[in-house]
């Protein structure tokens, strides 16, 4: 039987535990101690010096209370770990549903947090009175109507945006100062695995959405994300797991050495070409320098370009094999590639890239695992809209390995392409035996029609 602690130890760090505890404590104090008394001006400095070792890197740190819980990053704490019901449902009534906590908070900034909620102003006003701009609080946006459930797609968009920041810090400083933190890389990479072994598919699902953070940080996580997901499939240990996933992170690190013209490998004259085709050899020699990431980043930095049949680049030199963990991170990389905007193809719908991948199988690619990436996401991956054979319109809520053509499908604009007074789920492998199925036509761009996927599948 696992205990509280043994079940917290895997999802929360103990400085981020300890930091929401020390919260609630500053919090009673500052309900029983006069204002001005010295304790309270400890309780504020001990959060504030706690806070650094609870982001363990990240640029933020978020607090969510739905109900009778507390939820640190996207997991609930446990309950002998939580602050007493009465505490959160004051905060509740005050209108604190969410805290984050920016890396540049400080002692003062916290002292005037602590102030505010208990003081009678609204919270927010108050932090804004102060010029308090390192800490943000507000309501969880609710999905399905009414206050209390947490909003999935809230929670996993932070996330995401978390990590994609974290990993432009990280591109940031190798081109600016020639040099891979590893700590970062590994951070990001630790939650990649910790969502990946949890089950949970809401990040996955977001590599297939038009991010704003920036294509280079946004295409190296969605390519971390893909790759776990992918290892996860087939069975890959938690330390494999994280290996491969920095592996992915930082498959493209030796752009960050190139000029900016060529970066990105797209309209490229002969000469630039060249250049561009650097990259695998610039980036392991600067990854087999680095210590605490490992020989397969070094490795799979150099060989994801090669392809199945070794046509690709570099020429290889040696006889052995490609690594596993590169034919998992030259899929990942391909099909973020083609689903991002300005690719030398064009972006591509989910189903056009895999569509373009299995035409490359053999090629470019291993055919077992390529067949094993189309089945975990689905020809037409979780939050795809889908023109269905009878007029309608839909989002892809859940695929079906092994049947990448007949998912559930939730409804949302009838034949018309009105939206419709309530969604309905539609189960295309179910109605396959029908006299005339309903089918998928083709896919369409959710962004045409002002869709977030996320809102509906949370």
């Amino acid at each position: 039987m696992t205990t509280p602690a043994a079940d917290e130890s895997r999802r929360h760090s103990p400085e981020a535990v300890a930091f929401v505890q020390l919260l609630f404590g500053a919090l009673r104090n500052r309900e029983i101690y006069p204002p001005g008394h010295r304790v309270l001006e400890v309780s504020a400095e001990r959060l504030a010096t706690a806070l650094g070792p609870a982001l363990a890197g990240k640029p933020a740190l978020h607090i969510g209370i739905v109900g009778d819980k507390v939820i640190l990053g996207e997991y609930p704490l446990s309950q002998g770990i939580a602050p007493s019901p009465a505490q959160l449902a004051s905060l509740r009534e005050r209108g604190v549903e969410k805290i984050t906590f920016d890396a540049e908070t400080n002692a003062q900034d916290v002292a005037i947090l602590l102030d505010s909620l208990v003081a009678e102003a609204p919270v927010a006003e108050f932090l804004a009175a102060a010029a308090v701009d390192t800490i943000r609080v507000g309501r969880l946006t609710v999905a399905g109507g009414g206050v209390g459930r947490l909003s999935l797609a809230e929670l996993y968009n932070e996330l995401y945006r978390n990590a994609a920041f974290a990993v432009r810090d990280l591109l940031t400083v190798c081109r600016e100062r020639g040099v891979v933190e590893p700590a970062a890389a590994q951070a990001t990479v630790g939650e990649v695995v910790n969502q990946a072994e949890a089950g949970e598919g809401r990040l996955l699902d977001l590599t297939n959405l038009p991010r704003q953070e920036g294509e280079a940080f946004s295409h190296a996580l969605n390519t971390c994300i893909l790759a776990v997901a992918l290892g996860r499939d087939l069975g890959l240990t938690t330390a494999q797991l994280r290996d491969l996933g920095t592996a992915a992170l930082l498959h493209d690190i030796g752009k960050q050495q190139l000029s900016e013209a060529v970066r990105h490998g797209a309209g490229l004259d002969p000469e630039q070409r060249r250049e561009y085709e650097r990259h695998p050899v610039l980036g392991a020699n600067l990854l087999r320098k680095l210590a605490g990431v490992g020989n397969l980043a070094a490795r799979v930095a150099l060989e994801h370009h090669m392809g199945y049949d070794s046509t690709g680049f570099p020429r290889r030199t040696q006889p052995r094999p490609l690594h596993l963990a590169t034919h998992v991170v030259a899929i990942a990389n391909a099909y973020d590639n083609l689903r991002t905007v300005g690719a030398a193809e064009g972006e591509m719908t989910c189903d056009q890239a895999l569509r373009t991948m299995a035409r490359a199988v053999r090629r470019a690619y291993e055919p077992t695992l390529l067949k094993r990436f189309v089945d975990l996401l689905g020809l037409y991956p979780r939050g795809t809209l889908v023109l269905l054979s009878d007029g309608t319109t839909g989002l892809v809520r859940e695929t079906r390995p092994g049947y990448p053509l007949t998912p559930q499908v939730l409804v949302i604009f009838d034949d018309r392409g009105e939206p419709v007074a309530k969604p309905y789920v539609v189960d295309l492998y179910e109605v396959a035996v029908d006299p005339t199925p309903l089918t998928i036509l083709e896919s369409k761009d959710a962004r045409l029609r002002g869709i977030d996927p996320v809102d509906y599948l949370s």
